[in-house]
């Protein structure tokens, strides 16, 4: 799951489903005034003690459906699909998932990515906990899930907008945190997947208020 896209194509994320959510197509006159701009997500970085949300095929994910978010706001659009660039934006989110941390971005990251805007993800705070329900002779066990982030976008021209936003979910306890399937997470299928669904909107809506307030 590679958060690159060809220009003016639709971006394609798997949201749970089995078939792909198609964002809409960009205004290429709005990208040449300068009101789009081209957008790159290159780290989510896991800052709880849950280990699973380390993994690279979650941080590719979490990074796809940042994109997904941010490309739905009408103020981003992906950056051109090229091998080059694909490799980079790996190599980088791969950095952030191992390192525990983004790594810092500079004028050449934008030169070398051909993007106006590069995007981070910080997984702040899990929590969960086993709420058990009793009916007769039976019991069922419900997991409820926190989940804050924060999405952090920096402009080419150096302004930083970061916001943090914050999901809950609740389904039944399977032991299963996230959902892989064809190397894929479906966010919604779990109770985790849910929450992280619901945070990274929170926080992609909070900055785009604050982008179209300034712009």
């Amino acid at each position: 799951m590679i958060c690159t896209l060809v220009v003016n194509h639709a971006l394609e994320v798997y949201a749970g489903s089995d078939e792909p959510v198609a964002a809409p197509r960009t205004s290429a006159s709005a990208l040449d005034q300068g009101k789009i701009r081209r957008l790159a997500v290159t780290g989510v970085c896991n800052e709880t003690r849950e280990q699973e949300l380390s993994k690279l095929l979650v941080a590719d994910g979490v990074a796809q459906l940042a994109a997904q978010e941010l490309y739905d706001t009408g103020l981003f659009m992906m950056v051109e699909e090229n091998p080059e660039i694909t490799k980079r934006i790996q190599e980088l989110i791969a950095l952030s998932t191992s390192s525990g941390a983004g790594q810092q971005k500079t004028d050449s990251t934008f030169a070398q990515l051909g993007c106006d805007a590069v995007a981070d993800i910080k997984i702040r705070k899990f929590s969960k906990s086993r709420i058990r329900s009793f009916a007769g002779p039976f019991s069922a066990s419900n997991v409820d899930i926190a989940i804050d982030v924060e999405v952090s976008v920096k402009l080419k021209e150096g302004r930083i907008i970061t916001a943090s936003g914050t999901g809950t979910g609740s389904t039944r306890a399977s032991g299963v945190l996230l959902e892989v399937r064809n190397d894929k997470i479906h966010f919604d299928k779990t109770s985790a997947g849910i929450a992280m669904q619901a945070a990274v909107k929170e926080a992609v809506q909070k900055i785009a208020a604050e982008m179209e307030g300034k712009q």
